[in-house]
């Protein structure tokens, strides 16, 4: 059944453009992970519910954090700015683990409260965290095709120079 459910999303992905997905904020899981998913949820078929299409937007987007928050080049950084922001000890990922799902399930859970924190108040923390020079631009799109509108369009305002950035740094604290 999830290869039928595969081979129906790749006939829809081919026959909708690009320009038209981001428009429709357009985002498919691909199977295999939808199938280490599914056994993380119970199996109540009375209560059953469909993930609707924003939410799953801003699941991809909170997954691009995830990944950030891994990446050797980002992660110390941000990870000590949010600690900061939550007042609270947060543990370094381990960043030689190339994927955020190959972290240890309570370093997902870390990962994954530190991408919900970004995402949280948006944009405001995410401003706050570029402001503090713990992500760049270029990060914030690194490997992130078909991102949704709202989340380019806002990444976009944080392409400026770096002494426009300690400008703006300095007039918000």
């Amino acid at each position: 059944m999830i290869l039928e459910a595969e081979i129906i999303k790749n006939q829809a992905n081919s026959s909708i453009t690009e320009s038209r997905k981001k428009q429709l904020g357009q985002y498919f899981t691909p199977a295999p992970i939808a199938q280490f998913m599914a056994p993380l949820f119970q199996n109540n078929h009375e209560s059953v519910r469909i993930l609707v299409a924003i939410q799953a937007i801003h699941l991809a987007v909170l997954h691009q954090f995830g990944k950030l928050l891994t990446y050797k080049s980002v992660s110390e950084k941000l990870v000590d700015f949010i600690e900061s922001q939550v007042v609270q000890t947060i543990d370094h990922p381990d960043c030689s683990n190339r994927f955020f799902e190959s972290q240890e399930v309570s370093m997902r859970h870390q990962i994954i409260s530190c991408a919900w924190w970004l995402l949280q108040d948006w944009p405001k923390n995410l401003y706050l965290a570029w402001l503090n020079g713990s992500v760049r631009y270029n990060q914030l799109l690194k490997d992130f095709d078909n991102s949704p509108e709202w989340y380019s369009e806002m990444i976009k305002m944080l392409k400026v120079d770096y002494r426009k950035r300690l400008t703006r740094r300095n007039n918000h604290y």
